[in-house]
């Protein structure tokens, strides 16, 4: 018996894998008629699902595209925005750098100019406000340095208003030298292009070509901003588009559950629609039907004699279960009739006592006459006469 259940349980992964087998030829069967032409299921039980089938075919790419459209785009904006990191990153040290330049330029324009008897027109227009601030920060230190020097030979009263002085023409001083850098700035900036005459050689002129080469640097970065920028802007517009105004991620996660639902819904229509040829066969269209066919028709075949041969070791199974039960069940019954014969008996014997006794109380009822009377003692027989 034990073997018989082991024997089943083999037969059963063997069905197991039959049934298996079984869905993946339907469903080939099923992905080869909805390849098949439209014409042969027109008016035919199969022609919904075969439309189905269709339409999910045709969808399940298109939705794929669009999600692979969105990735490609979106590791497109990612590299441009790190291309504009580094674009902004190189235009603002040449920026820094050409900044220097400038201060560097318009220093030296101005010492240069200071030092020169005959002044250049075209240095001294651009030098012109500079000149100014600076004459203003000589003043400043001239007197921050005489109110220095007599603070200490004056009264308490007097060293503390110019000592407050003196805070206030350190301020003063402060703001002009930050004002002078930018004036410096400025100024390098005008005669960094501009063409001096007699400099020819000179630091100047080696100053004033890294300046016009950094400038060059600046606008060449600032272009390439431009157009990353641009690069950019159209990426966001494309994935907004194929997003449909939600984040790609968003997108993309939607496509995901669309194209997985359509996929689990397409296998099962496949399934569906071999199935319902293999019951309704309207005919064959090709060889490769009736292949698939056969093949499906063997496995029904083996599957059927499968599950034949379990119900007979099922059969045997319970035949000997139950014979089994009935010989359980003889022995029990067997002893079961011995006790009631004996039984039987002991009854008979019974039912002769009683009767005996029945009759000894018949006898000694008469002996006894009425029960009442019992009790009362017999008068004294009178004598005759």
């Amino acid at each position: 018996m034990d073997s018989w259940e082991v024997l089943i349980n083999r037969i059963s992964l063997d069905l197991k894998d039959y049934e298996e087998t079984l869905e993946s030829e339907r469903r080939l069967l099923g992905e080869h008629l909805s390849s098949l032409e439209e014409e042969l299921f027109k008016g035919t039980d199969l022609e919904k699902l075969y439309r189905e089938a269709k339409t999910l075919r045709e969808k399940i790419p298109r939705a794929s595209k669009v999600k692979d459209r969105i990735l490609v785009t979106a590791r497109q904006r990612k590299a441009v925005q790190e291309k504009l990191k580094r674009s902004r990153e190189r235009l603002r040290k040449s920026e820094l750098e050409r900044e220097t330049v400038y201060r560097k330029i318009g220093e030296l324009a101005y010492e240069q100019h200071e030092k020169e008897s005959t002044k250049n027109p075209e240095v001294e227009k651009v030098l012109a406000e500079l000149s100014a601030y600076s004459e203003g920060k000589k003043q400043i230190d001239n007197e921050l340095e005489r109110y220095q020097r007599s603070v200490s030979k004056k009264g308490f009263w007097k060293n503390l208003v110019e000592t407050g002085r003196v805070a206030y023409l350190r301020v003063s001083r402060s703001v002009l030298q930050r004002r002078l850098q930018e004036m410096y700035r400025r100024a390098g900036a005008a005669l960094c292009t501009a063409e001096i005459k007699g400099l020819e050689g000179t630091a100047f002129a080696d100053l004033q070509r890294i300046c016009r080469e950094k400038d060059a640097s600046c606008k060449a970065a600032l272009k390439e901003n431009e157009k990353l920028l641009k690069e950019e802007e159209k990426i966001e517009a494309e994935l907004k588009n194929l997003g449909g105004g939600i984040t790609y991620q968003r997108s993309v996660k939607a496509l995901e559950k669309t194209i997985r639902v359509d996929e689990q819904r397409l296998d099962e229509v496949y399934r569906n629609l071999g199935e319902a040829y293999c019951e309704k066969p309207f005919k064959e269209p090709d060889k490769k039907t009736d292949s698939i066919r056969q093949k499906i028709d063997d496995l029904e075949k083996k599957k059927s004699e499968k599950n034949q041969h379990i119900e007979r070791l099922r059969a045997a199974i319970g035949i000997k279960r139950l014979a089994d039960q009935n010989a359980g069940l003889s022995e029990r019954l067997a002893a079961l009739e011995k006790s009631i014969e004996k039984q039987q008996r002991e009854a008979e014997r019974l039912k002769g006592i009683v009767a005996h006794n029945n009759e000894e109380i018949g006898k000694l009822r008469k002996v006894r006459g009425q029960e009442k009377t019992l009790l009362q003692e017999p008068e004294p027989r009178k004598p005759a006469k």
